[in-house]
């Protein structure tokens, strides 16, 4: 009998112990995986003004800023493909409208948020290339938290 006692106590514990980091944001709860403590993410997050992305970045006058949102959940970005011309510069607010954090991440223009907490938005600023070819280019955004990109949290950006 008191075995049996213990087995559910320990059992009882883990349970209330799993529920507390779930609701700590600490597990992902679709996935099961480790995310980092809210409170380990960048303050900047928090913020309404630009933040510069990539440190070879410049601001050219007379360059029309294009505005645009995008709004993330589990797993999907929405709008998922975006179009823009080349050369022109874009100010992105990402929204997270999910229960756990997400970022947003465009490899080739070394854009790559802070992760954005449930609730939250980030707005990033970033230029599309300019180039003399006449063809799309297309380059892929995505979600780096672990497994949301895998998860199919990816999307398009097309620069015509």
């Amino acid at each position: 009998m008191r075995k049996i006692f213990w087995i559910l106590l320990i059992i009882l514990v883990l349970i209330g112990g799993g529920y507390y980091l779930w609701r700590q944001g600490f597990l992902d709860p679709y996935l099961g995986s480790y995310l980092p403590s809210p409170q380990y993410e960048l303050q900047k997050e928090e913020t309404s003004t630009p933040t510069q992305v990539g440190e070879e970045e410049t601001i050219t006058p007379g360059v029309e800023v294009t505005e645009v949102t995008v709004e993330a959940e589990e797993f999907s970005f929405t709008p998922s493909t975006l179009t823009f011309s080349k050369g022109s510069r874009v100010r992105l607010t990402l929204k997270n409208e999910g229960s756990v954090s997400h970022d947003f991440v465009i490899d080739e223009l070394n854009v790559n948020t802070t992760l954005v907490s449930p609730g939250s938005s980030l707005t990033v600023e970033f230029d599309v290339p300019r180039d003399d070819l006449m063809v799309l280019v297309t380059y892929e955004f995505y979600c780096s938290v672990p497994g949301h990109r895998e998860a199919g949290m990816v999307g398009t950006l097309t620069a015509n």
